[in-house]
């Protein structure tokens, strides 16, 4: 107890943790979404499911290489985001659930992952995507939890864009603090990667990026910047 004390108070007073991320697998998740989510015929298994359940197997043995990518590639981008926006996220570490449920977005909260696309067996033509893109699966969702907790209900942006659905709000600040940190960390090829991406998407997201193309970036991260 005296050492964490003591490390406590050496800590320069506006120091900024970043939280740290643990990998596990969707098991129970993911042999739902092999079923479809219907478990009326809990004794047959469908040739969909076995094609499913093989996901599932590469991501449970591929777990320490996410884990491993993730610790390499992220540390930069939350460096920035500590430094440069000066709020701490409520918790310490967090549990983040990787899936190979296809069908099924990654969600902030409960923090599952979809990783699906990054898996050889899920690709019956074509390749997974590279592993490089793979650090902001998990950092797109920590930066939802970040904004739940920091980002005010009411801005001038999200009041002009009120009538929007919530999943285009909700996006607009996101995407303006990612443009920022992967250019701040000198990773601006794969902001665009990822830009493009949500813009192939379509829906929320593209509506999102377009709104961030109209307004500037710079106007949008007033609102969060201290």
């Amino acid at each position: 107890m005296k050492n964490l004390i003591l490390i406590s108070l050496l800590m320069p007073l506006n120091a900024f943790a970043a939280p740290k991320l643990f990998f596990t697998w969707a098991h129970a998740y993911d042999k739902m979404c092999a079923r479809g989510f219907d478990y009326s015929n809990v004794d047959q298994e469908a040739d969909s499911e076995k094609l499913k359940l093989s996901w599932s197997i590469e991501l449970k043995n591929r777990i320490p290489e996410f884990q491993k990518r993730w610790d390499e590639d992220s540390s930069e981008l939350l460096k920035i985001l500590m430094t440069e926006f000066k709020n701490d996220f409520s918790r310490a570490e967090y549990t983040a659930s990787l899936s190979a449920c296809a069908p099924a977005p990654s969600m902030p909260d409960p923090l599952v992952l979809n990783v699906s696309r990054y898996l050889k067996a899920f690709w019956a033509q074509g390749s997974p995507k590279d592993m490089k893109l793979f650090v902001d699966v998990p950092f797109h969702e920590l930066l939802h939890l970040w904004l739940s907790e920091n980002l005010p209900q009411e801005t001038p942006i999200k009041l002009k864009y009120k009538n929007e659905k919530l999943g285009v709000v909700s996006h607009i600040h996101l995407f303006a603090m990612e443009s920022f940190i992967y250019e701040k960390a000198k990773k601006a090829d794969i902001w665009m990667e990822i830009h493009d991406f949500h813009i192939r998407m379509g829906g929320i997201h593209k509506r999102a990026m377009e709104i961030l193309d109209k307004e500037g970036r710079d106007l949008i991260l007033k609102e969060l910047k201290k």
